[in-house]
């Protein structure tokens, strides 16, 4: 299995016990120095005491030979921290749409909820498809309900524990005040997690998924699709991960057809780049009007950093060219 460019569990009936020992950072840096690394010892010293040696190796792993542990010929650290320092301002720059869409999608749905089905029709089962008796399910439709049925059931159980240990002021005058046992859906969505509200949308009957599908103007699996690839990129972002030549892990969904002739340039594109993420980020705030400054930020992050090639994060020469970065 690849997971971000590393290569795990290839074969897993020659897995080891770990027995390695740690390493101190003197011994660090000698053993990076040692494999080819060019820098000057104490500098490195330095660094590793603020970035953790598995973090740097992490970009150093794509300056190894082919099957060795030593570095190609003329690896600096100068040039690896220009990238791992490129990354982390990216991230931050990535994080501003982010946000913005979480905090939408999050009204959005929880306005429709509540206007659809009542302060806690969230927490009625009949509102939603997680129903796995249905007779005329398919075996694989029938499993992805039971999946999804268990992901709602780990959601109010997940919302029960936030609401109890939040400190928030507005939870805790819920609490004082009333005796519900969950909040309504206005204060449950202020409390889920992304990927939790992301439950809620994946159980939503077709006829209710429809609403926030076409507004986007895209079929209901690629909304969906969509914005679990925006909880992954969020997540990776969150959590300082590298995006430099890394596979995202959410695949979204390509629209595809004569009615989305918009996306026809971007069909050649590797699903799992960060390129396509950062287009949908894009198309979700344009169709969204969320007004963010981030896309000039990320512009001129690339044209102050020279050095760093676009098509390790998937970008083409070509690619301010498509259509869906040239509409108004």
């Amino acid at each position: 299995m690849r997971t971000g460019g590393f290569f795990i569990g290839e074969n897993l009936s020659n897995r080891i016990n770990y027995s390695k020992s740690p390493l101190k950072y003197e011994e660090q840096a000698d053993l990076l120095v040692s494999r080819g690394l060019i820098a000057d010892k104490n500098q490195l010293i330095e660094i590793l005491k603020k970035i953790n040696y598995y973090r740097i190796s992490g970009y150093l792993y794509f300056f190894r030979l082919k099957g060795r542990e030593s570095y190609i010929e003329g690896t600096e650290l100068r040039k690896v921290l220009e990238i791992y320092y490129f990354d982390q301002n990216l991230r931050k720059i990535l994080f501003k749409p982010i946000e913005e869409i979480e905090i939408k999608l999050k009204a959005f749905l929880g306005y429709y909820l509540a206007h659809t089905y009542g302060a806690f029709g969230y927490l009625e089962e009949k509102y939603f498809n997680i129903d796995c008796n249905q007779t005329a399910l398919q075996y694989f439709e029938k499993e992805k309900i039971k999946y999804n049925y268990n992901k709602y059931k780990e959601m109010k159980e997940s919302l029960k524990y936030s609401l109890s240990h939040s400190k928030d002021s507005f939870v805790k005058h819920f609490l004082e005040t009333y005796n519900d046992e969950f909040p309504p859906i206005w204060i449950a969505t202020e409390l889920l997690t992304f990927g939790e509200m992301i439950t809620l949308f994946k159980c939503l009957k077709e006829s209710d998924l429809t609403l926030f599908s076409d507004e986007l103007k895209i079929p209901q699996k690629v909304f969906i699709s969509w914005i679990v690839s925006v909880n992954a990129l969020r997540n990776i972002c969150a959590h300082h991960g590298r995006l430099w030549k890394r596979k995202t892990g959410g695949i979204p969904m390509i629209p595809r057809g004569s009615k989305y002739m918009d996306w026809n340039n971007i069909n050649n594109v590797d699903n799992n780049i960060l390129y396509l993420h950062i287009t949908i980020l894009h198309y979700l705030c344009k169709h969204y009007s969320l007004n963010i400054e981030w896309e000039n930020e990320m512009a001129v992050l690339f044209s102050e950093n020279a050095s760093i090639t676009r098509a390790d994060y998937g970008f083409s020469d070509e690619w301010k060219k498509t259509i869906i970065w040239n509409e108004k």
